[in-house]
């Protein structure tokens, strides 16, 4: 067991049992049956799926040979999320508009009846952006709720707050992290 797993209770990549990624899949998609459909070919058919989606990694700079297949596997769920209109990618340096129009756009945003408080104008605020939100949501029992990817972007997807533990405990599990920013 390496060195992250065994400060935070990971597993070393052979450990790993990659079905947890249906579970996430249920909970973040509202049990989208393409998303589960595209996600069960990503554990199950790994090479395969990296192939059909080649660009996709290609774009974000990641050699196919030297990454391991789990952050593969996270970063092909990312992608499986952000393209089915579950997460949206946002850049640090965002604009406040773009920021507010993607997010209405998601489907879970859609699905929770959200809306967006007044935020501030301040530009390439993400990260306030983000706090603000969940302060403003709390009590509507919902968070908005970052996937961690190690890069200056925020993968980011509304989740009920009763489903946040699992997510970010399991994460963990498997050496990657969910987060309430």
């Amino acid at each position: 067991m390496g060195f992250f797993s065994k400060l935070f209770g990971g597993k070393s990549e052979d450990e790993i049992d990659f079905n947890i990624y249906l579970e996430f899949a249920k909970l973040i998609s509202l049990d989208d049956k393409k998303v589960l459909s595209e996600v069960k070919e990503l554990i199950t058919n790994t090479d395969r799926f990296i192939s059909k989606n080649k660009e996709f990694y290609e774009n974000r700079g990641i050699d196919l040979d030297k990454w391991k297949k789990s952050r593969l596997v996270w970063m092909g769920f990312a992608d499986i999320l952000i393209s089915n209109g579950y997460a949206e990618e946002f850049d640090w340096k965002c604009e406040l508009e773009s920021f507010e129009f993607l997010l209405t756009e998601l489907k879970s945003f859609k699905a929770y009846a959200l809306e967006l408080p007044p935020l501030a104008e301040d530009k390439h605020d993400v990260y306030g952006w983000i706090s603000a939100i969940n302060t403003a949501w709390h009590g509507y029992g919902v968070y908005l709720m970052q996937m961690y990817i190690d890069s200056d972007s925020y993968v980011i997807f509304p989740i009920e707050a009763s489903k946040t533990e699992f997510l970010e405990t399991e994460s963990k599990k498997i050496n990657e992290m969910f987060m309430i920013c």
